[in-house]
């Protein structure tokens, strides 16, 4: 058993050590600097790669920007444009802290913050249009996002914020957009904070696991050898008060039978349904769970 739950955490490890938030780019929207959530020039391999060809090869690189450069764009007459790509990063505070470092190269010298304006005409060329690069290679969503995080996502830009417009672009034009304005809807009781809380498996972490979901141990016989099982909550649906409307319930209980672990899964979602309230964020004009799955160890051991 305890074989079996250092399998799951040490594959969640491996998982999250791959996952990393990235930066996106730079835009200004009437004035107002917002997140891009992505880097649109890679929407166009042939541009992108150009785009890599003329930038300094000693320009610093992080987990959250593996090209080491960051896009600077403007919605401008309806119409997106890219004004300028700084060498380096531009991490907004708000989501994520980090202090910026001019790159330098081998000889100890600074490099240049932005692309030069030759090396852009040099790359870009195909989309001037008066002096200024019309978006043109890219169709599809462009989503902005500024404000603090409601929802922090380690990974991509799976991360949301307080305020969104999600652009549709066809051809560089903007053809439609939908604004969010995303927050905490029930501030009530966070599955992920007592996860963190309570993960290291110690007596008072599991007694706190008891106390959250109280299960009739008594009613169990066949668990008296047993020190403890995995529990897997998956599809959570909670409403805007708060209240978990459904869940899956699975137990993973090396040697116990189907019978057994229905039984458990029932007892655990009793609990878990119980709760009272939930937290719930109004994300993208939907009232959901912070989370829709998690999973925890058991522990029956005093």
């Amino acid at each position: 058993m305890k074989r079996f739950i250092l399998c799951i955490f040490v594959l969640g490890i491996a998982v999250s050590s791959l996952a990393s938030a990235y930066q996106g780019d730079v835009i200004y929207i009437d004035g107002e600097k917002w997140t891009l959530m992505g880097q649109p020039i890679e929407r166009d391999s042939a541009l992108f790669h150009h785009l890599l060809d003329v930038l300094p090869k000693e320009r610093r690189i992080s987990s959250g920007n593996w090209q080491g450069y960051t896009g600077y764009w403007s919605i401008r007459d309806g119409q997106l444009y890219l004004d300028s790509i700084r060498v380096g990063f531009d991490f907004d505070s708000s989501v994520m802290a980090t202090s910026i470092f001019p790159a330098k190269n081998k000889d100890g010298k600074e490099i240049p913050p932005f692309v030069p304006a030759d090396d852009m005409l040099e790359v870009f060329h195909d989309y001037y249009a008066n002096g200024e690069i019309l978006a043109s290679w890219i169709t599809g969503e462009v989503r902005v996002a500024r404000g603090h995080a409601v929802k922090y996502v380690h990974q991509g830009y799976l991360r949301k914020l307080e305020h969104e417009q999600h652009f549709t672009i066809n051809q560089g034009r903007v053809t439609d957009c939908v604004s969010y304005h995303n927050r905490i809807a029930v501030n009530g009781f966070s599955i992920e904070e007592f996860n963190y809380k309570h993960r290291k498996q110690d007596s008072e972490s599991r007694e706190k696991i008891r106390q959250l979901i109280p299960i009739p141990v008594e009613n169990y016989p066949e668990l008296d050898e047993i020190k403890g099982f995995v529990v897997d909550i998956a599809d959570i649906q909670v409403d805007s008060l708060g209240n978990l409307l459904d869940c899956r319930v699975k137990i993973y209980l090396k040697g116990g039978n189907d019978e057994l672990k229905d039984r458990l899964s029932q007892d655990v979602k009793a609990a878990l349904m119980n709760i009272r309230p939930w937290k719930v964020l109004f994300i993208d004009n939907e009232y959901v769970p912070e989370t829709k799955r998690f999973s925890f160890q058991y522990g029956l051991e005093e």
